[in-house]
This record gives structure tokens, C-alpha cells and sequence, in this order.
């Protein structure tokens, strides 16, 4: 099997910055074009207080350019405890969700959906998007 890449997209936060540091990569890394990132949030925590960054990880076939595969991927929620991501790739989409205590997760779905996650993750795959394309576009303002 041939070498895959591997994307790695953070979910925007506009508290956190992506540093990108080609600077910091070894011999190998640089040689193989890897190219270190870091996503840095900074702040006071207090006792009690939950954070969560949303992070996806999609191996890829080798591409010069990955930003097509970038650009369909898309944070449905971020909420600590809930995240769930919908990933789209040409007519293919496919949804992660995690939901830590199984509590009602508003997807912003219509009749197609389910709009609760009763288990604590999910990952579907959805065969043709086109009928559910407006179900599964990112709600407005999130």
C-alpha cells in the first residue's frame, strides 16, 4: 500500500491560534514535507471549568494541495462534552459526533436526522447528500 498524508484540522476558536512552524521540523520531516503545527490557547483556568478543541484527523491520498479536503470539513458543535463534525467530500459526507453523557445534541437536523445522540459516539456515513444537503449545512452563525 502506497504512503497516505495526513490532514490535520483544528475547529476554529476565536480564542486559539494555529502557529504553523516549519522551523521545528527535523531532517525527515522537512524532507518528507511535514510540517509541524500547533494549535496554542492561552488563559486563566479555574478549578471546575471545562475546555475541549476539536481536532480532525483524515488520511488522505498524497495531494500537493489539501485545502479542497479542508474546506468540507466543518464543526456542527463544540460545546465541551459534544462535538460533532460533518466531513464532505465531493457527493460524500460523513458525520463524527461525540457526546460524552448521551444528553439531546441539536444538530441543527430537520426530518431526516436523528436530532438526539443517545450513545456517547457516532460516526455515519451518508450515501447520497443531495437530498440531505440542506439538513446537513452548517447552521447560521455556527
Amino acid at each position: 500500500m502506497p504512503p497516505w498524508d495526513l490532514l490535520v484540522w483544528y475547529a476554529p476558536r476565536p480564542d486559539a491560534q494555529l502557529k504553523i512552524m516549519p522551523d521545528k521540523a527535523d531532517k525527515v520531516q522537512a524532507e518528507s514535507g511535514i510540517i509541524p503545527t500547533r494549535y496554542a490557547w492561552e488563559g486563566a483556568v479555574t478549578p471546575g471549568t471545562k475546555l475541549q478543541f476539536v481536532t480532525v484527523l483524515l488520511p488522505h491520498a498524497p495531494a500537493r494541495d489539501a485545502s479542497p479536503l479542508a474546506a468540507g470539513i466543518t464543526a456542527l458543535v463544540d460545546q465541551p462534552g459534544q462535538a460533532a463534525v460533518r466531513i464532505a467530500q465531493g457527493d460524500r459526507c460523513e458525520l463524527a459526533v461525540l457526546n460524552a453523557d448521551g444528553t439531546r445534541l441539536d444538530l441543527g437536523a430537520g426530518a431526516g436526522l436523528p436530532r438526539r445522540q443517545p450513545t456517547a459516539a457516532a460516526r455515519l456515513r451518508l450515501v447520497d447528500t443531495r437530498t440531505l444537503a440542506p439538513i446537513i449545512a452548517p447552521r447560521e452563525g455556527g
